[in-house]
């Protein structure tokens, strides 16, 4: 019998902890909870718009700088390709430059020979005229 009503006295004091539960859940009031909760899903969703909305312009900013990227390798390319023209053009005008030094030079030397020679000339003119005038002969100066 003492187990009995030992086992009847857990049983109604479970019961009455029931009760008890039933009726705070029965007064809670959800709404606030639910508002509150709400109000957050809100939130998150505007913030996911918002960064939907920037990721498109970063994606269409990142498009953007590609192309331009694209350009501008391009624009190197072709400028590497202009220099490499202007690189031969540039050798053949040194190479032209170097054998004009080289042909001034020579026509310098026999510029210089020429007017060694001349001055030659003249000094042995004019040794001979010197000669004559002393011998006191003619000479024709045609």
């Amino acid at each position: 019998r003492d187990d009995y009503s030992k086992k009847v006295r857990i049983i109604r004091q479970h019961l009455e902890k029931l009760k008890a539960q039933k009726l705070y859940e029965e007064g809670r009031d959800f709404k606030v909870a639910l508002k509150k909760k709400e109000k957050i899903l809100e939130n998150i969703r505007k913030k996911l718009e918002n960064a939907e909305g920037r990721e498109e312009e970063i994606m269409a900013a990142l498009a953007e700088s590609k192309a331009k990227l694209a350009e501008i390798e391009s624009d190197l390319e072709q400028a590497r390709n202009d220099e490499s023209k202007h690189d031969d053009k540039v050798r053949e005008a040194q190479k032209d430059y170097k054998s004009s030094q080289q042909e001034v030079a020579k026509l310098s030397k026999n510029l210089n020979n020429e007017e060694a020679n001349l001055e030659r000339l003249k000094s042995k003119q004019h040794e001979t005229l010197q000669s004559a005038r002393v011998e006191e002969a003619e000479i024709p100066l045609t």
